[in-house]
């Protein structure tokens, strides 16, 4: 029986005390003693739990421990208390949103001092996927000693806790999801934070952007300026390979449905620092979609060269998380980001129900610091609903299709 990515991850983290994620300013701790904040007064603190069905709290105080905040998470609601000494205050209580049905959740907590915001989520760090918060500057108003929580540095984790993850930064705002090249980043842009520039990627997102987005990786070249064409016409021809390809894998995520495929053309060869192939030719025909999955925390980049794609995000990979918490259309030209942390759980859509065929370049790095390089995406099954493995083979090498398509296409010209 093969394992998930979560079920692997726990079985090695019985053998790694602490993996320090230093160039993501990450901390990645599996031990219940009280951890620091990186800074003080900043951060978030996510936690996963080894018993769902008790409640629990995460604690962050000043390092005496006389003055913090509380967020306690029970069966059905969250509340965030104040406490100085042992006398606590109650400063609001959130329902529907405490302990998650599926047992892999990540619970997470914000601080941020600068702005005297508290705030709770469940799923990535990001503040789409923020279920409750809380403005404290009116409980500082009438202190004499001025702003203590820009001195909380002391985390005191749950006692049921399997994992904790520690971020130099609170929750903020949305990480945008479109790169755009820094010379047409304008200030608006920047203000608004509705795009990226290459720099404020991870290095190794950086160096697959520079790799796929210049303006000669394109599909139509002049040797051959029929080529999305030629695919086109090989996906509606029923003696086409890319027609005969997407029926032959109709049941390749579950029970036969010919919309759930797409096809996989890579480039080069798996150099052990990607899950498969670094760099996939995703072919996406009108109304195909892919399932939720995620990436096995490789960094990637996405380019559209052909067509639109549509995104849905998750907090999570789980079938009690199948609603998205955001959806995004990229257009020929547009690239996108994935990090270990973040964009990771997906599922791309080409909603153009008459086309065109969308077509978009995939390529994957595993982290510096990532030293486990899970080799699945794993995805949720359209049968039992459950999350399963997905081997991410070639349906076949470039070159090779690119030549197929050209005699494909070439046949049409001598009809």
């Amino acid at each position: 029986m093969k394992l998930t990515k979560n079920e692997l991850h726990s079985i090695e983290k019985k053998y790694s005390d602490k993996d320090v994620y230093s160039d993501k300013d990450l901390y990645l701790i599996n031990n219940n003693e009280d951890k620091t904040l990186i800074i003080k007064g900043q951060g978030s603190v996510s936690v996963v739990i080894d018993n769902n069905v008790e409640p629990f709290s995460m604690i962050l105080s000043t390092s005496d421990k006389v003055k913090g905040f509380e967020l306690l998470i029970d069966k059905q609601s969250v509340s965030f208390y104040a406490f100085v000494l042992e006398q606590k205050e109650l400063l609001g209580t959130f329902d529907n949103i405490g302990l998650d049905l599926d047992l892999e959740c990540n619970y997470w907590f914000s601080l941020d001092s600068h702005n005297s915001c508290l705030r709770y989520g469940k799923g990535e760090l990001r503040l789409l996927t923020v279920l409750a918060e809380y403005n404290y500057s009116m409980i500082l108003k009438d202190d004499k000693n001025g702003d203590w929580t820009k001195d909380i540095s002391t985390i005191r984790p749950p006692k049921a806790m399997k994992d904790i993850d520690i971020w130099r930064d609170p929750v903020t705002i949305e990480p945008p999801v479109i790169v755009l090249p820094s010379n047409k980043m304008t200030m608006e842009i920047a203000a608004n934070s509705w795009a990226t520039s290459p720099a404020g990627l991870s290095r190794e997102c950086q160096t697959l952007y520079d790799t796929v987005s210049g303006e000669s990786f394109v599909l139509n070249t002049p040797d051959f300026p029929e080529f999305t064409d030629a695919i086109e016409f090989s996906i509606k021809n029923k003696d086409g390979w890319c027609h005969k390809k997407l029926i032959e894998k109709a049941s390749e995520f579950g029970e036969t449905e010919i919309k759930s495929t797409y096809l996989r053309i890579t480039l080069g060869m798996n150099q052990g620092e990607s899950p498969g192939v670094p760099y996939v030719l995703e072919i996406w025909p009108p109304d195909h979609y892919s399932p939720i999955h995620n990436h096995a925390d490789a960094d990637a980049i996405i380019r559209v060269l052909h067509g639109e794609i549509t995104v849905n995000l998750y907090p999570m990979l789980s079938k009690h998380h199948k609603e998205p918490f955001a959806r995004k259309l990229f257009k020929t030209g547009d690239i996108t980001w994935l990090s270990d942390k973040l964009n990771q759980t997906h599922q791309l859509h080409n909603c153009n129900i008459n086309g065109p065929t969308c077509i978009t370049i995939q390529c994957y790095q595993y982290g510096k610091a990532n030293n486990f390089h899970y080799e699945y995406f794993d995805y949720i099954d359209n049968v039992n609903q459950e999350i399963t493995q997905f081997n991410p083979t070639s349906d076949m090498g470039f070159l090779e299709f690119k030549a197929l398509m050209r005699q494909e296409w070439q046949g049409i010209i001598k009809k």
